[in-house]
C-alpha cells in the first residue's frame, strides 16, 4: 500500500480479520468495560475499519485496548505475525501526520512531521536508485517482507537478509532498489547506511572494524570520539543502535559485496534493525535469511534491455520493434544484468545500429567476452566487464583452494547444459566423494549451480570464462587426457546400457549397471549430455570417437523417439568417418543416417544413403552387413509405396543372410518382406510369413523384434477378417512393449488393438485405445502417427452415429497428411469423411471428397483404393437423387 494512513488501515482490517470480524457491539463493550469506561460508538470504529478516520489523541487508550483483545483472538495456526503496541502506536502517528498535512494544518507530533515530510530522519549513505530496475518482483517483495521493522519477529528470528548469486547478477541493484523502497515507506526513521566491503577486490577485503567506523563516522560521531580498538569500536556501534532502538528509530544497514561472514557478523544488530547482505558465496555460517539472485527469466532480460536503451533516449524502439531479436540478444548476454547493460550502453553509443548486427558480433562465442564489456565503471566504480567481474570471484577461488579452481577450469569440459556428479568424477579424475565436496564449494561460490538429481550446471557466460582459462592451464590441467577420458567413459557406459534395450530380462552387461533399469535410467539422464558429446567431440577433431559414440547412442534415440537428435548426430558420424577415410566405418553410419531419415518421411534420401552404404559393404567384401543394409533399404522402398523393388530388395537381403548364417538378420528381412506383400494385398503369404518371424524371435530370445513380427501378423490378421486372432496379435504385441518402457510403440499396439476391436463390433472401446494412443504419439512429437491415429478415431465415431464428430477428426487427420505429403493415407481420411458427410446429408460435400480421394489414390497408384473411392461417390449420387426426389 502507498501512504501511512493507508498502511494503517490496512493492518487494521486485516488484524480485524484475522481476529474473526468480531460483532461491533462486541468491540464497543470493550471500553464500557475499562474503568473508567471509554465511550466509543459504532461508527467510530466503523469508521476506523472501513478507512474513513484513525484514532484520535483522545481514543488512544482505547485503540490500545482494541489492538491487545485483537491479537488474543488472533488463532495459533494463523500465519499472522502479531505486532508490538509501540509498533502499533509508530503507525498510528504516521497515518495522523499524513492526514494532518493533506488536509493543509500540522502534525499533532514531531513523529508524525517526520513521517509525513521525510521519512527517514537518520543519514541516508545509499547509492542511487539503479536506473530503469526491472524484474525481481517476486524477490523484492520477498526481501521487503523481511525488512519490515515493524513485524514482530520472534527471538531467534534473523535480521539480516543476504541476497547471494553469482558476478553480474545484479544482487548490488536488488540491494539498493528495496533499500530505497523501505526510505519511501518510512521504515528506518535512524537511517540507512551502505558499506562496500570490498570483499574480492584486489586490495584486500574491509575488516568488520572498518565498517563500524565508517558507520558511527556518517551517523554524526566525530574523529576524536570514535574509539581506536576493534573491540571498543563494536561497543560504541552496538551502544548507538540501542539507543536508536529504545527510541524507536530502526536502521537499515547495507553490506555489500561480502567475501566471508567474518566481514559481516560482528556488525549485525538486533531487532528492529535490519541488515542486507550481498555476497558470490552463499556465506552459510552467517545467521539470515538467503535470497537466491540467478539470471533474469527471459522477459525479465527483454525489459531491462528496452528500459537501458531509453534510459538517454525515450524514443528508442529497437526492442519493441524487433522483439525476436531482443530475445536473441537477451539469450547471447545469459539473461545476466550486467551484460545486459554493457550491451545497452554500446547501442546507446550508436543509436542507428540495428540489433541483430549486436547479435552478429556475440554470436561467435570465442569472442563474446571481449565484447561484453564498455570503457566506463558502474555507480559503484566498478568496471563495466563481464570478465572482470568473473576474474573477481575466480581470483577469490585460486586464493582459496587451487584445487577447486582445477575442477572449475575443467567442469568447462562437460558437454550438455549440466553434469552429474558421477560424470565429473570422471572428468576431474577424482574419486566421488572429493568430487562432490569441490562441486559443493564451486556452488556456495556461484561458479556452479545445483540442480535436481545429483547434477550440477554453469552459467553460459561462466562456462565460456571457464573454459578460456581452461586452454590457457592446458598443461597443467592435463586437458586433452581429461576430454578423451571423459569421452571414453561416455562410450563405453552408452555401450553397455545399450545392450540391455531389447531385452525385458536382464542380459545386458552387468558389470557396468546393476539391472536393466538402472541402465535405461542412465541413458534417460545422460541422453542430453551424451548428444552434446557428439557435437564437443568432432569439435575437438576426435573424429573415431565421435563416430563411435553417435552409433552407439542411435538404438536408444530411436528407442525413445529423439529423432531431431538422432537425426543430426547421424550426419556427425557421416562426416567423421569420411573426413578419417574410414570406409568401414563410413558404410555403417551411411546405413545409421538412412534409418533416421526414413523415420522423418524423406525416403528419397534414406533410399540414398541405404544403397551408397550398399556399395561399400559390397566393395569392402562383407557380406552379412550388405545383406541387413538391404534390408533397411527395402523397408525404405516399402515405405515409398515402392512394392516391386522393395520385395525384390528384402529377396535379395534373405539370400545374403542365410548365406552367412545370421538367423536373426533373416527373418527380420523376412518379417519386413511380408509388409511389402500386405502392400500388394497378399495378406495370407504376409500372415504366415510374420508367424514364422514371430516364433524365431520368440526363440532367440529378441522380445522387440517379436513384438513388432506380432504388430505385422496382426495387421494382416484383420485384412483377413480374422479379428479375434488380430486382436490377441496386438494385445501380446503390446503386453512386450509395456515390459520394454517403450511407450511410443504400446501405442501403436494399443491403436491396433482399436482397430481389431473395430472389426468386432466393440466402437465405444476402440474409441477409447485410439484417443489413448493419439495422446502418446502427440507427446512424442509424431504427427503423421497421430494423424493415422485420428483417422482410426474417425472410423469409430462413425460407427457409433457420431458424425459430426467423425467429420472433424477425418479433417483434421487429411489437413496433417497433406502437410507430410504423405497422398495414399490423405486420400483414406478424405474418404473417409466423405462417408461421414454422406450421413449428414451433405451430398456435395460428400460427392467432392469421394473424388478427390479417387484422384489420390490413382496418383499413388492404388487402383483398389480408387474402385473403393469411384463407388462410394456413386452411392453418394444415388442418395441425393433420392433426396432430391422426395423433396
Amino acid at each position: 500500500m502507498s501512504g501511512a494512513a493507508e498502511r494503517f488501515w490496512g493492518e487494521l482490517r486485516r488484524l480485524y480479520d484475522v481476529a474473526g470480524a468480531p460483532p461491533l457491539s462486541r468491540l464497543v463493550k470493550l471500553g464500557k468495560d475499562q474503568q473508567p469506561p471509554l465511550r466509543l460508538g459504532v461508527a467510530t470504529i466503523d469508521d476506523w475499519l472501513t478507512a474513513k478516520a484513525v484514532p484520535g489523541h483522545r481514543s488512544e487508550r482505547y485503540f490500545k485496548v482494541l489492538i491487545a483483545f485483537l491479537q488474543a483472538r488472533v488463532p495459533q495456526e494463523s500465519a499472522y505475525q502479531k505486532r508490538s503496541e509501540g509498533v502499533w502506536l509508530q503507525m498510528l502517528a504516521a497515518a495522523r501526520g499524513e492526514r494532518s498535512a493533506k488536509r493543509g494544518g500540522r502534525p499533532r507530533s514531531a513523529q508524525g512531521l517526520a513521517e509525513a515530510s521525510m521519512p527517514v530522519r537518520g543519514p541516508v549513505t545509499l547509492p542511487p536508485d539503479p536506473v530503469g530496475f526491472t524484474g525481481r518482483s517476486g524477490l523484492l517483495e520477498e526481501l521487503l517482507d523481511h525488512l519490515d521493522p515493524s513485524i514482530q519477529s520472534s527471538p531467534t528470528a534473523p535480521v539480516a537478509s543476504a541476497i547471494v548469486g553469482m558476478g553480474g547478477a545484479g544482487k548490488t541493484a536488488l540491494a539498493v532498489h528495496a533499500s530505497h523502497r523501505a526510505r519511501e515507506r518510512g521504515w528506518f526513521t535512524g537511517g540507512i547506511l551502505f558499506a562496500d566491503l570490498r570483499g574480492y577486490g584486489h586490495s584486500g577485503p574491509q575488516q568488520a572494524g572498518t565498517t563500524a567506523e565508517q558507520f558511527l563516522r556518517a551517523l554524526g560521531l566525530a574523529d576524536t570520539a570514535i574509539p581506536p580498538t576493534f573491540e571498543a569500536k563494536m561497543d560504541s556501534w552496538r551502544a548507538l543502535l540501542d539507543r536508536l532502538a529504545e527510541s524507536g528509530n530502526p536502521l537499515l544497514a547495507v553490506l555489500d559485496n561480502a567475501a566471508t561472514a567474518v566481514q559481516v557478523s560482528p556488525l549485525l544488530p538486533g531487532p528492529p534493525h535490519r541488515v542486507i547482505v550481498t555476497s558470490r558465496h552463499t556465506l552459510s555460517a552467517l545467521p539470515a535469511h538467503r535470497v537466491e539472485v540467478t539470471a533474469l527469466s527471459l522477459h525479465e532480460a527483454v525489459e531491462l534491455l528496452q528500459r537501458a536503451l531509453r534510459a538517454t533516449r525515450p524514443g528508442d524502439n529497437r526492442v519493441s520493434d524487433h522483439p525476436a531479436d531482443a530475445k536473441r540478444l537477451a539469450k547471447l548476454c545469459g539473461r545476466l544484468p550486467l551484460a545486459l547493460h554493457i550491451i545497452a550502453a554500446l547501442l546507446r553509443d550508436e543509436p542507428d545500429r540495428p540489433l541483430v548486427d549486436q547479435i552478429a558480433d556475440l554470436s561467435d562465442a570465442r569472442t563474446r567476452l571481449e565484447i561484453l564489456q564498455y570503457d566506463d565503471v558502474d555507480e559503484q566504480g566498478r568496471p563495466l566487464s563481464v570478465r572482470a567481474a568473473f576474474d573477481l570471484s575466480y581470483s577469490q577461488l585460486v586464493s582459496d583452494d587451487s584445487e577447486r579452481a582445477r575442477a572449475f577450469r575443467l567442469l568447462a569440459l562437460a558437454p550438455g547444459s549440466d553434469i552429474s556428479t558421477e560424470t565429473a568424477a570422471i572428468l576431474l579424475d577424482r574419486p566421488i566423494a572429493t568430487t562432490r565436496r569441490l562441486l559443493a564449494g564451486l556452488t556456495r561460490a556461484h561458479l556452479l549451480e545445483k540442480q535436481q538429481s545429483e547434477r550440477w550446471a554453469m552459467h553460459d557466460l561462466i562456462r565460456l570464462y571457464a573454459d578460456e582459462l581452461s586452454r590457457e592451464q592446458a598443461n597443467t590441467d592435463q586437458r586433452q587426457t581429461a576430454i578423451e577420458r571423459l569421452l571414453d567413459y561416455l562410450l563405453t557406459s552408452t555401450r553397455a546400457a545399450n545392450s540391455f534395450l531389447q531385452f525385458v530380462h536382464n542380459a545386458g552387461d552387468s558389470q557396468r549397471f546393476a539391472d536393466r533399469h538402472a541402465a535405461l535410467s542412465w541413458l534417460d539422464d545422460e541422453y542430453e549430455c551424451l548428444v552434446a558429446a557428439v557435437r564437443f567431440a568432432e569439435d575437438e577433431n576426435l573424429l573415431t570417437v565421435a563416430a563411435l559414440l553417435s552409433l552407439a547412442l542411435s538404438p536408444f534415440l530411436n528407442w525413445r523417439r529423439h529423432i531431431e537428435d538422432w537425426l543430426e548426430i547421424a550426419q556427425v558420424a557421416v562426416r567423421a568417418t569420411g573426413a578419417t577415410r574410414n570406409r568401414h566405418g563410413q558404410a555403417t553410419a551411411l546405413n545409421n543416417l538412412g534409418l533416421v531419415l526414413r523415420q522423418v518421411r524423406r525416403f528419397d534420401e534414406a533410399i540414398e544413403a541405404h544403397r551408397e552404404s550398399v556399395s561399400i559393404f559390397q566393395s569392402v567384401g562383407d557380406r552379412q552387413r550388405e545383406g541387413g543394409v538391404l534390408h533397411s533399404l527395402g523397408l525404405d522402398l516399402q515405405e515409398a509405396r515402392r512394392f516391386e523393388e522393395a520385395a525384390e530388395t528384402y529377396q535379395q537381403s534373405v539370400e545374403i543372410l542365410r548365406e552367412t548364417g545370421d538367423r536373426l538378420g533373416e527373418q527380420k528381412a523376412l518379417d519386413a518382406s511380408g509388409v511389402s506383400l500386405q502392400g500388394v494385398r497378399r495378406f495370407n503369404e504376409a500372415a504366415e510369413l510374420h508367424r514364422q518371424a514371430a516364433s524365431v524371435f520368440q526363440e532367440l530370445g529378441d522380445w522387440q523384434c517379436e513384438a513388432g513380427a506380432l504388430t505385422n501378423l496382426g495387421v494382416a490378421l484383420m485384412e483377413l477378417s480374422c479379428f479375434e486372432e488380430s486382436l490377441d496379435a496386438h494385445i501380446r504385441a503390446a503386453e512386450i512393449y509395456e515390459d520394454l518402457d517403450d511407450r511410443y510403440r504400446r501405442a501403436a499396439a494399443l491403436d491396433n488393438q482399436g482397430t481389431a476391436l473395430q472389426g468386432l463390433q466393440e466402437f465405444s472401446k476402440a474409441l477409447n485405445l485410439h484417443q489413448r494412443a493419439s495422446e502418446v504419439f502427440g507427446e512424442f512429437g509424431d504427427q503423421h502417427r497421430r494423424a493415422g491415429s485420428l483417422d482410426n478415431q474417425g472410423t469409430a465415431l462413425y460407427r457409433l452415429r457420431r458424425f459430426r464428430e467423425a467429420l472433424r477428426v477425418h479433417q483434421e487427420s487429411a489437413q496433417i497428411f497433406e502437410r507430410f505429403r504423405d497422398t495414399h493415407r490423405r486420400a483414406r481420411a478424405i474418404g473417409n469423411g466423405g462417408g461421414a458427410l454422406l450421413r449428414l446429408r451433405r451430398f456435395d460435400e460428400s460427392i467432392d471428397a469421394f473424388r478427390q480421394a479417387a484422384e489420390l489414390y490413382r496418383q499413388d497408384g492404388d487402383l483398389h483404393g480408387e474402385g473403393r473411392s469411384l463407388e462410394n461417390m456413386t452411392i453418394a449420387h444415388n442418395e441425393r437423387w433420392r433426396a432430391q426426389r422426395v423433396n
